[in-house]
């Protein structure tokens, strides 16, 4: 998972020279609330091993700032 927190309402979608972003597993929480409206995209990847399933979540954090998590997989059990 990746994320990136920029100005809300950029016409760039958050890729400026105000955003920040995060790789680190450890700059990240364990887990996330979300509902269904704060998902901004749903894809998968498949391959050898299997389907992944992936979501990106768009969270207002108010301030005129907007986090974005991206690649966030979901386990199929």
């Amino acid at each position: 998972m990746y994320s990136r927190e920029y100005d809300t309402g950029n016409s760039l979608g958050g890729w400026s020279e105000g955003s920040t972003y995060h790789y680190k597993p450890d700059e990240h929480p364990l887990e996330i609330e979300f509902t269904f409206e704060e998902i901004c995209n749903l894809y998968h990847e498949s391959g050898s091993a299997g389907t992944a399933y992936s979501i990106n979540i768009q969270k207002d954090l108010g301030n005129g700032r907007t986090k974005e998590y991206y690649g966030v997989h979901l386990a199929c059990i």
